[in-house]
């Protein structure tokens, strides 16, 4: 094995020359302990080019078990000898297991594409916004003159403005629309408000019952029904998930958007 190990790299790496079963088998011809059966008989359980992706998957599922092993079994040696407090000794584990899983569910990006895997796409997409200009690129927000300004909602959105513009106001109201009344499944990750102030204010923005009656329980005819009804529906349809106010860190929050991105 040694032998055909070393001719395979002088042929490959020194050479630069494709090798098969024939070229192989010719470059060792002179060894009469190798014969082409034998040859064969490793190729039987060589790798094959064509399932080179699974045999890469299962390496990668294999490596990943290992490293959550060996997390465990160094923390539960950390848990016996040491005085962690417990608070502690789970974000240290949950930083090492995001590591993990953002490794894990990488996905290997091509950084070029030839034109021609773009271009007819590209002009379709292009044609598309020629013929309805006012269409929405993005995601609605129910607010129409913002809609039209942005193209709605991309990947990524970054609202600023001042202590107590309404940023959150905005923000409950965009989740809302978004899980609601569009149906698009939505985590609102709160960093301040009470859960129950910023349910409130959702319902409020839903039903269209001023958020201070439904705090106060001064109704006026027919607006208690329409809370009812909008939690209801909040419940029947599971698309709008809502985090209390607890401090998170960075971690916590990748955490979060990972669990509720499988549910």
């Amino acid at each position: 094995n040694r032998t055909i190990f070393q001719t395979l790299k002088k042929l490959i790496f020194d050479q630069k020359r494709e090798v098969d079963l024939v070229v192989l088998s010719h470059e060792l011809k002179s060894c009469a302990d190798i014969t082409a059966l034998y040859l064969t008989q490793i190729l039987d359980y060589a790798p094959s080019k064509s399932l080179i992706k699974e045999y890469a998957s299962q390496i990668k599922e294999t490596s990943t078990k290992s490293n959550l092993l060996s997390i465990f079994k160094h923390y539960s040696y950390e848990l016996e000898n040491k005085h962690y407090q417990l608070n502690d000794l789970l974000n240290m584990i949950d930083s090492e297991l995001v590591k993990i899983t953002t490794s894990f569910r990488s996905e290997v990006i091509k950084s070029e594409i030839e034109p021609e895997g773009y271009i007819e796409e590209t002009i379709k997409l292009y044609e598309q916004y020629k013929n309805n200009p006012e269409l929405c690129r993005g995601i609605k927000t129910g607010f129409s003159e913002l809609d039209r300004t942005t193209k709605g909602l991309k990947i990524l959105n970054i609202l600023m403005a001042t202590t107590g513009a309404g940023k959150t106001a905005l923000a409950a109201n965009w989740a809302s629309h978004i899980a609601i009344t569009q149906g698009l499944p939505t985590l609102y990750i709160n960093y301040e408000m009470q859960k129950e102030d910023l349910i409130r204010r959702i319902v409020s923005s839903l039903s269209e019952v001023p958020s201070d009656r439904i705090l106060s329980g001064l109704y006026k005819p027919g607006e208690y029904e329409k809370v009812v009804d909008v939690l209801k529906i909040i419940k029947e349809m599971n698309t709008l998930f809502v985090t209390d106010n607890e401090p998170k860190t960075i971690n916590d929050t990748i955490s979060l958007i990972y669990h509720y991105k499988n549910k």
